[in-house]
């Protein structure tokens, strides 16, 4: 499970437990897998489970938000979840968020085509006034950049609307982009690619996680790539070793 976290209402002693499942890409199994990991969590902990399924894949059909069995004439299951589809939200309804998930996650959010630029600079104008520390800004700026890659001519543009923006934010978001970014990014990228092979094959894993610090940002986007991809992880040593020359 992704994210799972036992809160208590605010006025009272009641405690429930929130699961957050984050979904990349598309799977036919999703629905199911999300009863699966609720009934666990029902079964061990004994407390109300609110699940929420973030999609972020792309592709305008609306998802499933529920999971049933039938038996003949008798509907056995009926489970049902919450479903946040990021491609269905308007990201300007997030510009003045001081939220930094939802400045990352407006970059898979529903843009036209033209304002893809101007979403890409909001983003890090938004990162800038945040004033987080280097890892988590890296986290972000790593989201941005890998699915909000702009063309040349959305490059063009982009530029053109940072160069009619104020002078001393404009030399922010430059430094940042220019000189700040790449250690953000790859330190971001590093820690992500970390507790991912961590959790998918525990310490089989280890040694390929001590290599990380050893690879830069193509290195490790190169890396990422790879575990998209479903490459084994006996494949990915030699990959690593071949960034590491």
């Amino acid at each position: 499970m992704d994210l799972v976290v036992r809160l208590r209402l605010r006025e009272g002693d009641a405690y429930f437990v929130v699961h957050v499942e984050h979904e990349a890409h598309s799977s036919a199994d999703f629905p199911p897998r999300m009863f699966r990991y609720f009934s666990r969590l029902w079964d061990r902990y004994g407390l109300p489970v609110y699940p929420i399924a973030v999609l972020s894949f792309p592709g305008k059909k609306l998802r499933p938000q529920r999971y049933w069995l039938d038996f003949h004439d008798l509907r056995v299951l009926e489970f049902r979840y919450r479903t946040v589809q990021l491609n269905q939200l308007d990201w300007r309804a997030f510009v003045g968020s001081h939220n930094p998930v939802a400045t990352a996650l407006m970059a898979r959010m529903k843009i036209r085509k033209a304002d893809r630029p101007r979403v890409k600079l909001q983003c890090l104008r938004l990162l800038v006034t945040l004033r987080l520390d280097r890892r988590r800004s890296g986290l972000i700026a790593h989201f941005v950049h890998s699915y909000l890659r702009l063309n040349q001519d959305e490059v063009r543009i982009y530029r053109e609307a940072l160069e009619l923006t104020p002078m001393g934010e404009r030399q922010e978001i430059m430094q940042y982009t220019n000189e700040w970014i790449e250690q953000g990014l790859a330190e971001g990228l590093r820690r992500g690619l970390a507790m991912f092979l961590k959790l998918q094959y525990g310490e089989r894993a280890l040694e390929l996680i001590q290599r990380l610090h050893s690879l830069d940002l193509s290195g490790l986007e190169k890396l990422q790539q790879q575990l998209e991809s479903g490459v084994e992880l006996e494949q990915l040593v030699p990959s690593v070793q071949e960034g590491r020359r």
